[in-house]
């Protein structure tokens, strides 16, 4: 679970995205539904490579989990159009919800 300080801190340096606040709105993902959005990113959006788990797995390490959804989020970013056009079809919202 992450602590109220680590949620406040991703809402404080988010970057509020249209595409990206768009998917999460689609996939009904709330703002501060931080623990779905990493799963969601992770499981459903990007597909990682060792590079791209070595550097989060440093962000998380070093400067927290908030910043390594935000290096997530960069990483949405930075291809969105042909992840969120790829991604979100098909999906069971229900079955990235944590119980």
């Amino acid at each position: 679970m992450w602590t109220t300080p680590e949620i406040n801190q991703y809402l404080e340096l988010r970057n509020k995205y249209g595409p990206l606040e768009k998917l999460y709105k689609q996939m009904k993902i709330e703002e501060d539904d931080v623990e779905n959005k990493s799963k969601y990113l992770i499981g459903y959006v990007l597909n990682l490579t060792m590079t791209d788990e070595d550097l989060l797995n440093h962000t998380i390490h070093n400067e927290g989990r908030a910043k390594g959804l935000i290096f997530l989020e960069n990483l949405v970013m930075s291809s969105h159009k042909e992840i969120v056009k790829k991604q979100t079809e098909n999906i069971d919202v229900e079955k990235i919800k944590v119980l």
